[in-house]
């Protein structure tokens, strides 16, 4: 009965090896239906009451995974944007590709000039008393970031000079730029400005694990402006510590209990005598004798 099983199981595992063959080739997947309508061979009563299964092949499609839809571009709104030229397109390719040399980011970092007046385009400087806590390593991922803020105050800059323009028109004939206009004008400059914002955030979160633990809720209370954590931060941080001062001079001390008079009870004394200790109890113990009853043994002839 076992070899017969064997059997049957091989010519299972042999027939869904044809069926998995027969579905890669091009015209089984052209007329799935004519597998799914075929009589299955080689199959008899005893399969069934051995309860083996039998493989069906699937004819609808299998579910997008979203995650391969995701990195394939399919079913979001990757890349939809609108279409532009194609030595544009090959020339912005090849910058986020390989970057720009030196000169050539200085020389257009340069030729936009930062906004009169916006002192704020200013990568924040790192407070003094903060930045000699850190460390070579900390303070050269600090500079690294302080560049690319640089490069985001020129875009913003110009940006800014565009949206200024067309801002102009608008005031001037209303019924040129319209709100639509100066929205999708404005949109690219709000985002390189919030990028601006999220750098200085994320040199922020790089440095305070450098520092004293105790001052964590005073550099998250004081917010960037000219400085990376604050003009206020060294007033607050005095401002802290006589606090915590004040508050350990103002706490209720413990009281302390005050004896008067021995501390044992004379009670007990009475009723235990003197401690085992001391060199007389000894000595009356040795003998089997009380220092406080006449001696029991009989008196010595004469």
């Amino acid at each position: 009965m076992n070899s017969k099983r064997d059997s049957k199981k091989r010519k299972l595992q042999a027939l869904l090896e044809d069926l998995l063959d027969s579905a890669s080739e091009s015209d089984a997947s052209q007329h799935p239906e004519s597998i799914q309508n075929e009589e299955t061979p080689g199959l008899d009563e005893e399969d069934e009451e051995m309860n083996i299964p039998i493989a069906h092949l699937g004819t609808g499609e299998k579910p997008v995974n979203p995650l391969i839809a995701l990195l394939e571009g399919k079913g979001s709104n990757l890349n939809n944007g609108p279409a532009v030229h194609e030595d544009i397109q090959q020339l912005r390719t090849l910058f986020i590709a390989k970057g720009l040399d030196n000169d050539t980011r200085k020389e257009a970092i340069d030729s936009f000039p930062l906004l009169k007046g916006c002192t704020a385009l200013n990568p924040p400087e790192l407070n003094a008393e903060i930045k000699i806590c850190l460390n070579s390593a900390v303070l050269r991922q600090d500079a690294f970031l302080v560049k690319i803020q640089n490069q985001l105050a020129a875009i913003i800059s110009a940006l800014a000079v565009q949206f200024n323009e067309l801002y102009k028109d608008s005031k001037s004939n209303p019924s040129q730029p319209t709100e639509e206009v100066l929205k999708k004008a404005g949109d690219p400059l709000k985002l390189v400005a919030d990028t601006f914002h999220s750098i200085s955030c994320h040199r922020r979160y790089l440095i305070v694990p450098s520092l004293d633990s105790s001052i964590k809720d005073i550099l998250e209370a004081c917010p960037v402006d000219s400085l990376l954590f604050g003009v206020e931060f060294p007033e607050k941080w005095k401002m802290s510590k006589e606090a915590k001062r004040l508050g350990a001079s103002l706490k209720k001390k413990p009281s302390k209990i005050l004896r008067t008079g021995p501390s044992f009870s004379t009670q007990s004394m009475a009723v235990t005598g003197p401690s085992s200790s001391t060199p007389r109890s000894r000595t009356y113990q040795a003998r089997n004798k009380s220092p406080f009853l006449p001696s029991s043994r009989p008196p010595a002839r004469s």
